[in-house]
């Protein structure tokens, strides 16, 4: 709260406590200190916490703002999952638009959480070709990556998925069927026409 620069190398050494009590006050302190040179070891100290989203870490990059973003970048390379998984998440939240490509290519990764992961940011970010790519995870063959993809094509308003979400209620998933119908019913005219013609369906 004081902002008191010469505490930072303490702070970054706090980043190592056993305690996530600790180590979440002391990468806030860190980000409202501006030192965005620690980003990295504060994504690599919480990225293993299940709460850690939900906590901090957003009040943390908005508070160094762009800056964050190369190092974000850097940290999809990661070899730890977690910190991948959560450096996606991030520049999601920031919508920032030149990750794009990047998070394109997280798509065909081998671990489903990240291709789940990078779906929801492109969702955020939004433009055309983000929404394209993310239709194509509608014929993932992990039923949770469909199931957000539907939901993530139904968020950004995407017609020309429409055959593929036509496809996507009779997905044995039913939590792919349940976001294909709901993601047709916020297309408009074309996507209620789609959903009377599958009243006719088995």
């Amino acid at each position: 709260v004081m902002r008191c620069a010469k505490a930072g190398p303490a702070l970054v050494a706090a980043l190592g406590d056993r305690s996530l009590d600790v180590r979440l006050p002391a990468a806030w302190s860190l980000g409202r200190l501006g030192q965005v040179e620690t980003l990295d070891r504060i994504i690599e100290s919480l990225a293993g916490d299940s709460r850690l989203a939900a906590l901090r870490v957003p009040d943390i990059i908005l508070e160094l703002g762009s800056r964050t973003v190369p190092v974000l970048k850097k940290l999809l390379a990661t070899p730890q999952p977690q910190v991948r998984k959560l450096a996606v998440e991030l520049l999601g939240s920031l919508g920032e638009k030149s990750a794009t490509g990047p998070l394109i290519g997280l798509l065909r990764s081998g671990e489903p959480e990240l291709r789940i992961a990078a779906c929801a940011a492109l969702g955020r970010i939004g433009g055309e070709g983000s929404a394209r790519e993310v239709a194509r995870c509608l014929d993932d063959p992990d039923w949770a990556v469909r199931a957000k993809a539907a939901w993530i094509v139904g968020q950004l308003r995407l017609i020309p998925a429409i055959a593929q979400l036509k496809r996507s209620l009779r997905d044995k998933a039913w939590w792919v069927r349940f976001n294909a119908g709901e993601a047709l019913a916020k297309l408009g005219d074309p996507g209620r026409g789609a959903l009377t013609d599958c009243l006719l369906d088995e």
